[in-house]
């Protein structure tokens, strides 16, 4: 359960992160984070942890 609930903290901050990065609105960010984690076939709380510590790039790779 603490698991869970520290994913779900990284994830609010790669939500902050993005959206100042992007100047896009808070519920975006997890839109387009899970939408590159389901492309790529990752976990959402491993690019959600790479996003929070400012370590992806601004423009992602193209989708394949």
């Amino acid at each position: 359960m603490e698991a869970a609930l520290n994913t779900r903290l990284v994830i609010e901050q790669a939500k902050g992160v993005l959206a100042a990065r992007t100047g896009i609105g808070m519920e975006e960010p997890l839109v387009r984070v899970r939408s590159h984690a389901h492309a790529r076939q990752r976990e959402l709380g491993e690019l959600a942890t790479r996003a929070a510590r400012r370590d992806l790039p601004r423009q992602p790779d193209p989708m394949p």
